[in-house]
């Protein structure tokens, strides 16, 4: 059970680094960092491009992968 504990915690630390880098990389160029704390909103409500690009739908499925391993994580470890 330890091996798998450490497994498990390998994976979620992967995964949410992962989330994270994902998330910054695929801010708008014009947003910069302020778009990180609410600046450059003029993007956020209708967007300059109106579907999913390749790296939004990597950190959108990356996210799922880290909500649904902590949710496993927390159930099998509790």
């Amino acid at each position: 059970m330890v091996i798998v504990a450490w497994i498990w915690f390998i994976v979620q630390v992967a995964l949410g680094i992962g989330t994270v880098y994902l998330v910054f990389v695929s801010m708008s160029e014009k947003s910069e960092l302020g778009g990180a704390f609410g600046g450059g909103s003029r993007y956020a409500h209708f967007g300059l491009k109106k579907k999913f690009d390749k790296r939004s739908k990597t950190t959108l499925w990356v996210s799922i992968a880290f909500v649904l391993s902590t949710i496993f994580g927390t159930v099998l470890f509790r």
